[in-house]
């Protein structure tokens, strides 16, 4: 509300109060602090100030806004005994409060402040800036600044940083921050805008410009220039002084719109307008005089009544020659409603090439893609319809097509179809194709209930200081209709919405035994909703979520301006507090589990420096344009250069190669990466990475580095849309991908070193109306299909069948169950058999069992026991014993329960496994956590016990497990990333002790293998095998006991793709005196996962079986057939399986599954949940 407002009706103070909570809420699993927090009043005041008016007696200038502040007031201020509230006479104090720093707590009587800041105005002879509070009749902006960092702030700050306190001023000062009062506070000012090119405006070229921006200089001195065309329309030309990189453009004078830019590399964009002023086509080409890219060579802008008739009538008989050269043509219809009615809606249509002109000129449909987007009156999209490839019955084309959307009279979504292939691309009025999602909605146009298809049903209730969320489990054993919050929004809804609900259909006499135990445990779900306590501003401040008979609550406590100050778990630890700046940047976060980090962003938001309990300091600079440049670790004198970024501009032909404004060079704790080759739509097209030759300590690029003497090469080819076709290997292999209409992978071929034949890995694939693949043939004759739920949408089976001649085999069979949240239930194997060993039967089936908030808390499986049950205590690292000669040997394969205990922190505190054949003992792990005085503080785990054996497990600073069992030593870098581990060795001196070294975006790029030494040897270590990995290749080698001679190499080309298609093709050459001994033997693995991407099977290139894994749902395996030699190196969740240490890593992290848990705190915080582990 206003409080004051001057002459000129500017509102000179203002407040915004949130009234606090009358009653209490009686809700169990409140504490006083949520109770305060709904009792508490939340007003923030504002006071503006303003300049003089500018008036003369040819300027009329009201004043402008030069200051604004905010605070927030204490929250028992006084009120009107009667009403209850503040009235204006009692607001009127306001002003006399006591003002306090934005880092005190505010109290009776004072106003904290929040924010603040100022603007300065220019002078109109542009000489300078006018004092504060000063305004001419020009009213220029000058500059503002906002209030960032108090003296309080900064000298935490300084007690923070110890040694390095007195360069504190100095990091500020790289940050673009301002002692602007030279009262020890910072500010934040912003980017200054100058009228004439030269260092000082002059007035006179500034009036004949109309005052266009001509020079900008930003926070960090950096200048900008900016050139217009020669009527000050608009800017067609931009040069930063820093690296001179210009950009121009010419603009169309009739519709006002960039027509043509040239990017700093000198490649050029065009676009062509029709009549109305719409765009028509696009060309994206190279340089003026090259031929590369699109032309608009023979494009016509306007085309007639008839042509856009045609079009629309059969896009394919005349798309080739209305897109001509150009890269993309845009076809409107904007008269089809008025002249053919309402089966014919307004439509624009995009033909866009998938290759360039300059490598096709005359495009054919195969090389278009069409799409085509129908609109209703309000200009809201209604229908969406792409060229789609053919299918396998049929050669005929067909279209994608979006689902049909029911709108209510508000405009809001009521029902959702299902997209749908059409033989046709003319608009479908009303093609209710498939099932629909139903959405109810309340009087203020708010979701409140969602029917899905399998009739499982959500819904949301609100109050002013709370909000109930039910899911699908949660109302399964209810009908909609019948529910008293929201039953009466859909009573007289059409009847296909009272059909049996999903309970019952589980329930009937048809439904499989899977389906009846999916019904039974989802019961045990229903009416657990989760509940959000509200504050007084709507914040969520208390979430109480029900488990069976328990609750449990976590908690967040806001400042005012919604900053989360802590955030408390199940257990009452606070897992995270953080402190802010006023602009509500994050300065510092404390955990128990991952410890202290502090950091300082520059004005920007870039990071500046970075700072653990650890001691590690990092501290980056960045070039003119706001580019990383360097990142140093360390502190004053003692300082390294970890990484360093190089950029195109001034190499030799910087512009030829589109070198200007990318990543030339890279520097990192790898080595170093080179891009020296880009396209002319700024794609990679060469990547040469050089491994450097010390692998264990950390690199200085401030020093010479040694590099190895063998680069690595990669060169990438793309399409006219970007995609991949085609990469080269640094070995020389070729790997080639091809789409269809529908833009969908369709193949996938590859010509490997030394072989002149191509061979196919990926032959034929086939999508849905989603885009889902449902069928795939790979280079082996194996065709796997998936089918997916009708009603939901969710995977149904997974059928890997092997074809030789007219036979099919069939090696994989998954049909999947779920509850109704979509929680897996049961998968069964229909490709195995029930076996049966001492009276027991062993069904190839897994079932889960879940608490009310999901978490696992049984699975049931199969195992081979003469494989596991020796060691349920440590990591995989020692060869298992020799797999059995069938995967599914009845002598050692049982039927195993694993239960799982969590406490309310979501940490594991018991597994349970046990067996369903006595004669197999089962086992227990106990898990123990970090607490002090009998309490919980933190989520690290200490301890775990099976029968009376404990391990015990160490933590550095951060919250990284320095030592566990078998392993004792974990190392970790700056980044926080596992740099050295070691297992425990009997008789040793050193361990047998591996190396990983990552690149600048935390990928692991190599690991070296070191051996142990004897007591009393002198000897160094000498290397026992590495990995090097460059993208999609990697190169294995074992050495001999020099560490210099290789004993046998292995390359390995990674074939991927998006929808889980993986191949690896290893050549394993065995070596005599470091050299190829001729003996080479190629290894094709097709790679399938399970529901989970974990790699169930693996198959060679003629189809016959590789290997077969099971794993626990935590990735314990549970059974194992290798019927080749080598490792298979992903298994779990489909990630690297290090033989080692037996951890798995996930590319920032890695994972012990004999643990669940991962071994360093998540690098994101809570963002993913509140135990970071």
């Amino acid at each position: 509300m206003k409080l004051e407002v001057d002459s000129f009706g500017n509102e000179l103070q203002s407040c915004a109060i949130a009234y606090a909570r009358k009653m209490q809420d009686t809700t169990e699993g409140y504490n006083d602090i949520d109770r305060k927090q709904q009792a508490t009043t939340r007003t923030v005041y504002s006071q503006f100030q303003y300049t003089n008016a500018a008036l003369e007696d040819d300027a009329h200038r009201l004043p402008k806004m030069c200051m604004q502040r905010s605070y927030e007031l204490p929250a028992d201020l006084r009120t009107d005994p009667l009403l209850g509230r503040h009235t204006l006479d009692l607001l009127s104090e306001f002003d006399g409060f006591l003002e306090i720093t934005f880092d005190s707590m505010v109290q009776a009587k004072q106003k904290r402040l929040l924010s603040r800041s100022e603007t300065l105005y220019r002078n109109s002879d542009l000489s300078g800036d006018l004092p504060f509070g000063n305004l001419d009749s020009l009213a220029l902006p000058g500059v503002e600044y906002s209030l960032c960092l108090t003296e309080a702030t900064v000298s935490t700050l300084r007690s923070k940083l110890e040694k390095d306190a007195t360069a504190v001023t100095d990091y500020l000062r790289q940050g673009a921050y301002l002692d602007l009062k030279h009262d020890g506070t910072w500010w934040v000012p912003t980017t200054q805008t100058f009228y004439t090119a030269q260092s000082v405006d002059l007035p006179s070229i500034a009036q004949a410009s109309f005052f266009s921006p001509t020079r900008t200089v930003d926070e960090f001195g950096s200048t900008t220039l900016f050139g217009w065309d020669d009527h000050f329309l608009e800017c067609v030309r931009v040069e930063d002084l820093g690296f001179h990189n210009i950009t121009t453009a010419s603009l169309d004078y009739r519709t006002l719109q960039l027509q043509r830019i040239k990017d700093i590399n000198a490649n050029v964009q065009e676009v062509r307008f029709d009549a109305l002023g719409m765009v028509a086509g696009l060309v994206i080409r190279g340089k003026d005089g090259q031929n590369v890219g699109d032309t608009f060579d023979g494009f016509r802008d306007n085309l007639s009544a008839s042509e856009v008739t045609a079009y629309f009538g059969d896009p394919d008989r005349t798309a080739s020659a209305l897109v001509a050269g150009a890269t993309m043509r845009f076809v409107h219809d904007l008269d089809s409603f008025s002249t053919l009615g309402r089966e014919h809606p307004t439509a624009s249509s995009t033909i866009s090439r998938t290759v360039h002109n300059s490598e096709q000129a005359r495009a054919s449909p195969d090389t278009l893609d069409v799409s085509i987007v129908y609109f209703d009156g309000h200009d809201r999209a209604i229908q969406h319809k792409a060229r789609a490839e053919t299918s396998v019955a049929s050669n005929d084309g067909r279209w994608r097509c979006s689902g049909w959307v029911v709108l209510n009279n508000k405009g809001l979504p009521v029902q959702q179809f299902e997209p749908f292939f059409d033989s046709s691309h003319a608009y479908q009025f009303d093609r209710r194709a498939g099932v629909s999602t139903f959405h109810v909605h309340d009087g203020l146009g708010r979701e409140v209930a969602v029917l899905l298809p399998n009739m499982t049903w959500t819904k949301i209730v609100r109050d002013p200081w709370r909000t109930t969320v039910w899911d699908t489990n949660d109302t399964v054993s209810a009908r909609l209709w019948d529910d008293e919050e929201v039953g009466h929004l859909v009573r007289g809804s059409p009847s296909d919405m009272r059909g049996p609900s999903w309970l019952e259909q589980m329930q009937s006499p048809n439904a499989s035994p899977q389906e009846k135990m999916a019904a039974n445990k989802a019961k045990t779900h229903a009416n657990t909703p989760t509940l959000h306590c509200l504050d007084a501003l709507g914040r969520k401040i208390l979430t109480i979520r029900e488990n069976d008979s328990s609750k449990i609550f976590s908690r967040v406590q806001f400042d005012i301006s919604g900053n989360a100050l802590q955030v408390s778990d199940g257990l009452g630890k606070v897992v995270t507090a953080t402190g802010f700046a006023t602009n509500s940047r994050p300065l510092y976060t404390t955990s128990p589990d991952s410890g202290p980090r502090w950091s300082l962003t520059t004005v920007h938001g870039e990071e500046l420096l970075i700072w653990d309990a650890r001691g590690n300091r990092l501290r980056s600079e960045y070039d003119t344009l706001r580019r990383l440049a360097s990142v140093y670790l360390g502190s004053g004198e003692k300082e390294i250069v970890v990484q360093r970024s190089m950029y195109g501009e001034g190499q030799q032909d910087d512009a030829v190669h589109n070198l200007r404004g990318k990543l030339f060079r890279q520097y990192d704790q790898a080595g170093i990466v080179s891009r020296p080759v880009w396209d002319f739509k700024g794609n990679e097209v060469q990547v040469n990475r050089t491994f450097a030759e010390d692998y264990k300590n950390t690199l200085d690029w401030n020093s010479t580095v040694a590099l190895q003497s063998v680069s690595h090469m990669t060169h990438t080819a793309v399409d006219a849309k970007n995609r991949i076709v085609a990469v080269i290997h640094p070995d020389g292999s070729t790997v080639r991908r091809s789409y269809n209409r529908g833009g969908y992978l369709q193949s996938i071929v590859g010509t490997l070193k030394g072989d002149a034949i191509e061979l196919p890995f990926l032959v034929s694939a086939e999508y849905d109306e989603y885009g889902r693949p449902v069928i795939e043939v790979s280079g082996n004759g194996v065709v796997k299909e998936r089918t997916f739920e009708k009603l939901t949408g969710r995977l149904a089976t997974t059928i890997v069948r092997r074809k030789t001649g007219t036979t099919q085999t069939l090696l994989q069979s998954l049909t999947y169950t779920y509850d109704p949240e979509g929680n897996t239930v049961c998968i069964v194997n229909d490709a195995e058999h029930t076996v049966f060993f001492g009276n027991l039967v062993e069904r190839p089936q897994s079932e889960y069992t879940y608490d009310a908030i999901y978490r696992l808390i049984e699975a049931k499986g199969r195992e081979n026991v003469g494989q596991t049950v020796a060691s349920p205590s440590g990591p995989e690292v020692s060869s298992l014993p020799p797999p059995p000669s069938s995967p599914a040997d009845a002598v050692v394969m049982v039927q195993y329960a694993e239960q799982y205990e969590y406490d309310a922190a979501n940490n594991l505190t018991v597994t349970r496994h046990q067996y369903n054949d006595s004669k197999v003992a089962g086992w227990t792990r106990n898990f123990t956590y970090e607490t002090e005085s009998g309490l919980a503080r933190s989520n690290r785990l200490m301890s775990t016990s099976i029968g009376k054996t404990t391990s015990s497990y160490t933590y550095d600073n951060n919250g990284n497990i320095t030592s566990m069992p078998e392993l004792n030593i974990l190392d970790w870098d700056y980044r926080n990333q596992l740099h050295r581990s070691s297992q425990q060795g009997a008789g040793v001196n050193t361990p047998e002790t591996t190396w990983y070294c990552y690149d600048s975006q935390g990928g692991r790029v190599r690991k070296v293998t070191e051996r142990q030494s004897k007591p009393g040897s002198t000897a160094v270590a000498t290397q026992l095998k590495e990995r090097l990995i460059v993208g999609g290749y990697d190169i294995y080698r074992e050495y001999q006991s020099d560490g210099v001679e290789l004993s046998q190499q292995c390359t390995t080309l990674t074939i991927r793709d998006a929808q889980q298609l993986d191949v690896l093709v290893e050549q394993w050459t065995t070596m005599t005196k470091g050299r190829s001994a001729g003996m080479q033997t190629r290894l094709v693995r097709y790679q399938y996962q399970d529901h989970v991407n974990s790699v169930f099977m693996e198959l060679d290139d003629t189809g016959a079986l590789v290997s077969v894994d099971e794993f626990t749902p935590y990735g314990s395996t549970t059974h194992r057939s290798l019927n080749v030699h080598g490792p298979k190196r992903f298994r779990f969740a489909g990630k690297e399986a290090d033989g080692e240490s037996g951890l798995s890593y996930f590319g920032r992290r890695y994972y012990a599954p004999w643990l669940a848990r991962w071994i360093s705190p998540d690098p994101i915080g809570i963002a993913d949940g509140l135990n970071v582990f």
